[in-house]
């Protein structure tokens, strides 16, 4: 039974209030991360909140969904803000519309339970319980439902018409392994699956990152990735992220498919010459499948992190496959940084029409 909007209203937004007068300060310093900005408005009856001091834009660095109940707020309109922010961006809908949407492509997703029924992907996912005999597989979490919609949702993705693979684990960590004891079986059961079928996965999608205290993980990681390697399949965590990217948030007065939408989130990241550096690859303030209905969606805040930003790599990455199924990711990063362009603030940002043009 799906009791996710329940849960969230009683375990999540019983946490903090939201103002009776919403000021842009008020969105402007909530941090990147805070519940108060990952959650803003969802599942809220905002009718009687007043609006309006504040920037029409500016509403839109928060989140909301689906369920969200508003009044009627001059120059805003939910609906066609869910509906617009579908767009990857980037002019990643013109590839898809040339047939280049990741077809043929098999991706996994490893992450927690998801609505594994809902439109974006019902009838291209193939759904695996890591530990299938545990109670908390129905507990349903919206950070692997964001991260399979950036990936390759039908109307939010970026690979829309690639074959998921998603393995749910259950919300329980171990304090010294983290999730990992949960990523290691998926692995094996994706060798497993890669040994014998002729529908080989051939990108792994891992929005989490090992602490650098953590050894002996960082070492069966790296086992892994190796032996995928060498069957031309490839696992994106957060440090193989990062060698080459970094995320960005969203400047809201900007269309998606501008370069200038893209901004460095100093709300949580620290401006240095190795972050701005990097390539920057999108991540908030655009529309994923919500897990409170099969036809729900949900705004993510504008702030950026590397567990949307991981998916979208993994997505582009699955055009390229596509196009060339044999490509490394190795190549894949090189070309990013190849082609990469530079907007008004300085940042390198991923330019995935050029990456699918050179690769031509």
């Amino acid at each position: 039974m799906n009791n996710y909007k329940s849960r969230i209203i009683n375990n999540v937004l019983s946490q903090f209030n939201i103002p009776i007068k919403i000021s842009n300060d008020y969105i402007n310093h909530l941090k990147s991360g805070s519940i108060e900005k990952i959650w803003g408005f969802c599942f809220r009856d905002v009718r009687n909140v007043d609006f309006s001091d504040v920037d029409r834009n500016i509403i839109k660095n928060l989140a909301f969904n689906s369920d969200t109940i508003w009044g009627n707020i001059n120059g805003f309109n939910p609906d066609n803000v869910l509906e617009i922010s579908k767009n990857s961006g980037l002019n990643i809908g013109s590839l898809n519309s040339q047939g280049i949407d990741g077809s043929g492509v098999n991706v996994a997703v490893i992450d927690k339970p998801i609505l594994y029924t809902h439109n974006e992907y019902r009838n291209r996912i193939k759904y695996f319980e890591i530990d299938s005999n545990n109670k908390d597989n129905e507990r349903l979490e919206f950070h692997g439902m964001t991260c399979v919609s950036i990936l390759a949702g039908e109307t939010t993705g970026i690979a829309k018409s690639s074959n998921i693979y998603y393995f749910a684990y259950p919300d329980q960590m171990d304090k010294e392994n983290l999730y990992w004891d949960y990523y290691f079986k998926s692995f094996e059961m994706i060798k497993e699956h890669n040994k014998i079928s002729k529908d080989k996965i051939s990108i792994v999608s891992v929005s989490a990152g090992i602490p650098k205290d953590k050894v002996n993980l960082k070492e069966r990681l790296n086992h892994f990735i190796k032996e995928f390697e060498k069957e031309g399949c490839y696992i994106v965590t957060a440090s193989q992220f990062a060698e080459t990217f970094n995320c960005a948030g969203a400047n809201n007065v900007y269309s998606h498919d501008d370069i200038n939408r893209y901004i460095f989130d100093d709300t949580w990241q620290q401006r240095t010459e190795w972050n701005i550096s990097k390539i920057h690859v999108p991540s908030g303030g655009r529309t994923s499948a919500c897990n409170s209905g099969k036809d729900k969606f949900m705004y993510l805040d504008s702030g950026s992190c590397y567990s949307w930003a991981i998916p979208f790599v993994c997505g582009v990455f699955a055009l390229c496959k596509q196009i060339k199924p044999n490509m490394t990711l190795n190549d894949f990063c090189q070309i990013s940084k190849i082609t990469a362009n530079k907007n008004k603030y300085g940042l390198l940002v991923i330019n995935p029409i050029e990456i699918i043009n050179l690769i031509k």
